[in-house]
């Protein structure tokens, strides 16, 4: 034997204590045999003879334990090892989350005898995991709002002419209630359809190129009216920067080439079709690669329609002195048109800076530090902050009948305004959605600073809400919906905090909610 090996004794019992890992074995009816001191920490011991003789039931709830329990019974029957995630709440309070080895425990004759186990923490890794979808489903979900109120017909195509995704106006047009009905469908399922053969065309050719093309295309026909479009085309390209079809943005120019004909000279023409170029080049990459480009673009439409709408608008006045105008519109809609492009660019701003924030506050997670720091905090009016959300809001039909908000007293607080009107938003549309289902109901927003108690409550009246319900709200990812992810609660359960503030579920009227925002005396 190598002499230098003499001067080193290798201790395993010492190197199983101080494994990083949560080392254990027991025998077959769940007596722990051994461990070593992180385990020995973790129940809340002292020394590993603590341990010594008892079963999980002796440290964890019942319901955890029986678990565990099950899961090393089937080990030792099938002789197979195990590898799994657990969760133990401990006396900590805390439901930490576990990454397991389990191994049969063999005697030298080769029979089970029992369980060896090493177990590792990753309860911290998990919650990383959780906030990067929570945030992911977020900005995709502003995303698709954005784009499916862009006054522009948006779609993807694979190169057979298959819709792969399109905005609502798009669907719509097509003779759809909705996108979703309409993903999936061919040329041969839309009102030109006779034009399959030459649209393929062009998805070939753009995607062979690999260049964008712009174009005015010959007049369709949608819903016995005919319409001219102003098309920008690109390919569609992976990860790989591989084309896989095609992303089109066609912008209905319609009454803009009326009013050309009428009384524009033919510049127009041209310079609309120089912006259009312009505020739509950033359509030309993959749709989910970087939502900061499709958002780009959409600021560069709004651009583009606030420059170019009060020209049309100007346009649209002289037909219809002289009275070549057979449906007029009314000062409110013509408004309404003018101050499109710009209702355009501040949208874009609100989700250009939540995106900021929300990419800083992932990647100040990642660094174990606070979501926002302290330089993201600035004074805040509750009330404007509220008033923003309704101003913004993109209310159906007779939603804003709906919604009521009295200000007793306003307060400011310490805080974001963006994850502000991101909370009071979110529990807006959700209430929103109750009262769809339920078919009845209203929202009520307050905000008051009584007795120096700063609070804003939004109730709904929609009712049908238990107790239990309210009650396990803020556990995980629960929602009030049928159908909900729960990710909005979450995130408001997030952020307040960060305020020095908090939000708390609470059973009124009956069978109502009523959420309760509640914000620092000392800064108010």
């Amino acid at each position: 034997m190598d002499s230098s090996l003499n001067n080193y004794h290798v201790d395993i019992k010492n190197i199983i204590a101080n494994s990083p890992g949560h080392v254990y074995w027991k025998d077959t009816k769940g007596h722990y045999l051994g461990c070593n001191l992180l385990q020995t920490k973790t129940f809340g011991c002292k020394t590993s003879e603590e341990v010594l003789g008892k079963t999980d039931y002796d440290f964890v709830s019942q319901q955890e334990a029986q678990k565990v329990a099950e899961i090393d019974q089937k080990i030792i029957m099938s002789g197979l090892p195990i590898v799994l995630e657990e969760k133990a709440t401990l006396k900590d309070g805390i439901t930490h989350t576990y990454l397991s080895h389990k191994v049969p425990l063999k005697d030298k004759s080769g029979i089970i005898v029992g369980i060896l186990g090493i177990s590792f923490d990753i309860t911290d890794r998990k919650k990383l995991e959780t906030k990067f979808q929570t945030d992911n489903i977020q900005l995709k979900a502003i995303l698709e709002n954005i784009i499916d109120n862009v006054p522009a017909h948006i779609y993807w195509q694979n190169e057979d002419g298959m819709i792969l995704g399109c905005n609502e106006l798009q669907a719509k047009s097509a003779g759809y209630k909705s996108k979703y009905d309409f993903i999936g469908r061919s040329i041969k399922d839309t009102p030109w359809k006779e034009k399959e053969e030459e649209f393929k065309k062009i998805i070939r050719e753009v995607m062979t190129k690999k260049k964008a093309i712009a174009e005015e295309e010959e007049p369709v026909t949608l819903n016995g009216e005919k319409k001219i479009f102003l098309s920008r085309k690109a390919p569609l390209l992976n990860e790989n920067d591989e084309a896989i079809g095609m992303i089109g943005i066609s912008v209905d120019i319609t009454d803009l080439k009326e009013a050309q004909e009428r009384a524009l000279k033919a510049e127009a023409k041209a310079e609309a079709e120089r912006q259009i170029k312009k505020a739509v080049a950033s359509f030309a990459g993959t749709v989910a690669h970087d939502l900061r480009t499709p958002l780009t673009a959409i600021n560069l439409i709004g651009e583009f329609l606030k420059a170019r709408l009060p020209m049309i608008v100007k346009a649209y006045d002289y037909a219809e002195q002289h009275d070549q105008v057979e449906e007029p519109l009314n000062p409110r809609q013509k408004e309404g048109l003018k101050m499109a492009g710009e209702n355009i660019q501040g949208r874009v701003k609100v989700a250009q800076d939540y995106i900021t924030f929300s990419l800083k506050s992932v990647k100040g997670a990642a660094q174990g530090e606070r979501l926002l720091s302290a330089e993201d905090l600035v004074p805040c009016s509750i009330e404007k902050c509220v008033r923003k959300v309704i101003d913004d809001y993109p209310f159906q039909t007779d939603e804003r009948a709906k919604l009521h908000f009295t200000c007793i007293k306003d307060f400011t607080f310490l805080g974001n305004e963006i994850f502000m009107v991101r909370v009071i938003e979110n529990l807006i549309k959700n209430a929103f959605e109750q009262i769809q289902l339920k078919g009845k109901g209203e929202i009520y927003i307050q905000c008051n600073n009584h007795d120096h108690h700063p609070q804003l409550t939004i109730k709904d009246t929609a009712g049908g809400v238990t107790r239990s319900l309210v009650e396990s709200l803020f556990q995980g990812m629960n929602t009030t919906k049928t159908d909900g992810t729960g990710i909005g609660l979450s995130s408001a359960k997030e952020i307040m905090p960060l305020f020095g503030g908090d939000i708390k579920a609470q059973l009124v009227e009956g069978d109502c909610i009523a959420f309760h925002l509640t914000f620092p005396l000392h800064f108010s």
